[in-house]
């Protein structure tokens, strides 16, 4: 957070080590119905088109999320979302979208980088 921008540094082991870096965008700046075609069909479109790049449906991830602040463990604390990932054809950049509950979409766009291109990553003491 840099007070006027703020990215979200994904890290993930898997196999190999994977990081991308996204910023949240306004899902009705992809396309002005897409929030309509989710709750109606329960997905989105196959392929996107954004700033004229193209970007093609890679995979659908569903799970489950809770508020770390919410005291307990009950059901009620957690939510449902299913999240879905869109490559370009290089597999470099991205675009995510995640669906919470019935109507809440949100959206974000950002690109795979590599471990030498992240150094000195230090937490802001309050």
């Amino acid at each position: 957070d840099s007070g006027d921008e703020i990215r979200y540094l994904y890290v993930e082991e898997d196999d190999e080590l994977i990081l991308s870096v996204s910023e949240k965008i306004n899902i009705m700046s992809i396309s002005k119905d897409i929030k309509e075609y989710i709750v109606e069909h329960d997905a989105p479109m196959k392929r996107l088109e954004y700033k004229g790049i193209t970007y093609y449906l890679s995979k659908e991830s569903l799970g489950h999320c809770r508020d770390w602040e919410d005291d307990g463990d009950d059901e009620e604390n957690w939510s449902e979302l299913v999240s879905w990932e869109f490559l370009d054809e290089t597999e470099k950049k991205f675009i995510s979208i995640e669906r919470w509950g019935e109507y809440e979409i949100e959206s974000a766009i950002g690109v795979t980088i590599e471990e030498y291109e992240i150094t000195n990553i230090i937490p802001v003491s309050n």
